[in-house]
């Protein structure tokens, strides 16, 4: 299209992207809405600020960006029917997704009309759309060669002992080399607390919540989180490794924890979990197993109480409250942040009882029923795999995104004050993501090693009829073994009124169990207490 060529455009918009790579490279987003503003002029399309959109700091290689979220939505709300952008990489660098937005999703669709200034095509006409299909495979191309180039640094960095990416995880800070670590003596020794609380029998919540008590906080001065605490307790690196990918090697760094207790922290980690973590000695059949359906907490207990109370005429009486499973995230975080109300403890566990129940039944013993069990497991572990994958995807993206901005900073092309204020909101990020990656991974792994014995199921079955002749400590074996997780919900009816009856939401996902119960186990003997479960 020539310059001057009259388009029947009524709202055209600008969209532009910048990495820290890309600011320091001459396509600033300053230039670029700047040229795009001018070549709109010749045109004659009037672009207003709201109009223009810009994700500042973004990966291209995918479309999980704030603001082209933002013009899809005014695009599909016939909002605008023109995109310009200073380069089509800027767009995106994932041919996929560039040939798909704009030759699909915009031109044949939405009928827009896209532009960019530092390339003559047209996607209305054949040679166009050719010439847009090379272009996009290009900067395709040139993603992955950058991706393939920090590959081999990292690797190379990872082998020489070295920190392959992101920021020394809490308790170092950055060597004079880069990649090595040193100790920073004062968090170390949190470091320290953090491993000797959770030997001593302490858990992740707990740990937080004393040492934000004593005032610590984060390297980012944030408050410590059950993430945050669950990370430094499963980082090897404290042990004077590095990791890269999944794997772990010898570093140059010092260690702050020794082998032998790290070890002792995971087996006491994996033990805890293996009965489902806080459930040790609690005498809530469902503790370590509750989820609020709304904001994803752990659901909290609160025991019942008895009241003395005294009448007019001086006589005593005692009143009862009930015991509650409570939403954590509104105990921790208030009101505002979740609605979830109050659940009677006998309420809930009347109503899982009756669905372990109805599900582990005389119809387990058929064939067909312990097939739809298989394919569960299955669906769960694809459920896993893929929000493992996209956990992964993010922490690599934040990962390239710190390394830019580390090499940015090194060739003296960002000031002090800028490049420490993202960089630390970036690994604040990755750390987050990092602990959820480790989650996520350790649940799939013991989801695969899942298999339906048929033989326990039977046995489960002939003891559910008689329920409640099994002691406390099997009833809560098999519900840990049989459920997975529980998400509830309940409309809260306000302050001092979550007494009141209302409906309750119970969505149970099954299969907690990855090896069969000892007979023993099942028939409440003896030697069953004896095994700490």
């Amino acid at each position: 299209m020539a310059i001057g060529e009259k388009l029947e455009v009524r709202a055209a918009a600008i969209y532009a992207r910048v990495s820290s790579e890309d600011q320091v490279s001459g396509t600033s987003l300053d230039d670029q809405v700047d040229k795009c503003l001018k070549q709109a002029a010749v045109y004659g399309w009037e672009i207003p600020q709201e109009r223009i959109f810009i994700d500042d700091g973004y990966s291209g290689s995918n479309l999980e960006r704030p603001q082209i979220s933002r013009l899809r939505q005014a695009i599909a709300a016939g909002e605008v029917d023109c995109v310009m952008v200073f380069k089509l990489d800027r767009l995106s660098r994932n041919i996929r997704d560039t040939v798909n937005l704009v030759l699909e999703e915009w031109s044949k669709t939405h009928k827009v009309v896209f532009r960019s200034v530092t390339e003559d095509f047209n996607t209305n006409s054949p040679l166009g759309t050719l010439i847009f299909s090379i272009l996009a495979s290009f900067a395709h191309f040139e993603r992955d060669v950058i991706r393939d180039r920090t590959e081999n640094g990292r690797r190379r960095r990872f082998g020489q002992g070295r920190r392959a990416v992101a920021a020394p995880p809490f308790g170092y800070t950055y060597g004079e080399v880069a990649g090595t670590m040193v100790i920073v003596p004062a968090q170390a020794e949190v470091v320290k607390r953090i491993y000797h609380l959770y030997l001593k029998g302490l858990g992740f919540h707990k740990i937080a919540m004393q040492l934000n008590a004593a005032g610590y906080r984060t390297t980012g001065g944030a408050l410590w989180t059950d993430h945050s605490i669950r990370y430094v307790a499963t980082n090897e690196v404290y042990t004077g490794k590095v990791k890269y990918s999944g794997e772990y090697g010898a570093g140059h760094h010092d260690a702050i924890i020794d082998q032998e207790t790290f070890d002792a922290v995971q087996e006491v980690r994996k033990d805890r979990e293996w009965i489902g973590g806080r459930t040790v000695g609690s005498p809530w059949l469902l503790a370590g197993l509750c989820r609020c359906k709304k904001c994803d907490h752990m659901m909290f207990t609160q025991p019942g109480t008895e009241s003395k109370r005294k009448r007019k005429d001086g006589t005593e009486y005692v009143t009862y409250n009930h015991a509650y499973y409570l939403c954590g995230g509104r105990y921790k975080k208030g009101n505002s942040f979740c609605t979830c109300g109050h659940i009677r403890q006998d309420v809930l566990e009347e109503h899982v009882v009756q669905r372990i129940k109805m599900r582990f039944g005389a119809q387990v013993t058929e064939e067909q029923s312990v097939q739809t069990l298989q394919d569960e497991i299955a669906g769960q572990v694809k459920e896993l795999e893929a929000t493992l994958l996209r956990l992964e995807q993010a922490v690599q993206e934040k990962e390239q995104a710190i390394e830019r901005w580390e090499n940015a900073f090194e060739r003296g092309e960002l000031n002090a004050d800028r490049f420490g204020a993202r960089v630390t909101r970036l690994e604040q990020e990755m750390v987050e993501m990092e602990a959820q990656r480790e989650q996520v991974a350790e649940e799939l792994e013991g989801m695969k090693k899942k298999q339906v014995n048929v033989d326990w199921m039977r046995k489960v079955s002939s003891q559910l009829d008689s329920w409640a002749l099994l002691t406390p400590v099997v009833k809560k074996q098999l519900a840990n073994y049989l459920i997975d997780h529980i998400r509830v919900w309940k409309v809260s009816q306000g302050k001092g009124k979550h007494k009141e009856e209302t409906e309750i939401e119970v969505d149970i996902v099954w299969n907690r169990a990855e090896r069969a119960l000892p007979e023993g186990d099942l028939e409440g003997e003896p030697a069953l207490e004896a095994t700490g479960y």
